[in-house]
């Protein structure tokens, strides 16, 4: 069995020693600090994760992993043009919380990271380069585009009225002719 690391002259009590021991898939490594009067531990999950967690939260169950059964492994899942490559040590800061950040390769072949619930939103399961392509043509097929035409421009366009044969483009050609054909 392990020891504990405490200062002495420390007014807390002596730590209960936990190392070694197992809780849930966490398995006490080291005691790691004190923080808020609070004893913490370095812990490693099955999972090859560490975590600290403290002495009430081991004991309680409150704390069981370290946080790996939260977010399942996606590797190798693809999500609209993206597939998952792995987990990233990126983290994405919202406000004062982070989400895990997953590496992924887009179709066309560029490495981008990921949030686990902006996979899952097929507008942004793609690189930013493809995520801008994508914004433009559904733009254009809002506006009525169609092969580069915007079809409700020239669906309600009426031929100028010095049109003679009532079609758009077709008119008739008034210049004398030589009489031979070219």
């Amino acid at each position: 069995m392990g020891f504990c690391v405490f200062k002495e002259g420390d007014n807390m009590k002596q730590p209960t020693d936990l190392i070694d021991k197992r809780f849930g898939k966490l398995v006490v490594k080291s005691y790691y600090d004190t923080a808020n009067s609070k004893h913490r531990w370095l812990c490693l999950c099955d999972c090859g994760n560490t975590c600290v967690a403290t002495t009430s939260y081991l004991k309680s169950g409150r704390k069981t992993n370290c946080g790996c059964l939260k977010s399942p492994d996606l590797t190798g899942k693809t999500y609209g043009k993206l597939t998952v490559i792995g987990r990233s040590d990126k983290r994405n800061f919202r406000g004062k919380r982070t989400t895990p950040m997953w590496e992924c390769r887009c179709e066309c072949g560029t490495v981008t990271y990921k949030a686990t619930d902006t996979l899952t939103n097929p507008d942004i399961s793609m690189c930013s380069e493809c995520a801008s392509k994508y914004a433009a043509e559904k733009a254009r097929a809002g506006a009525g585009f169609i092969d580069g035409t915007q079809i409700s421009k020239i669906k309600n366009m009426k031929p100028p009225v010095t049109n003679t044969s009532g079609v758009h483009g077709v008119y008739l050609d008034k210049k004398p002719t030589s009489g031979e054909p070219d």
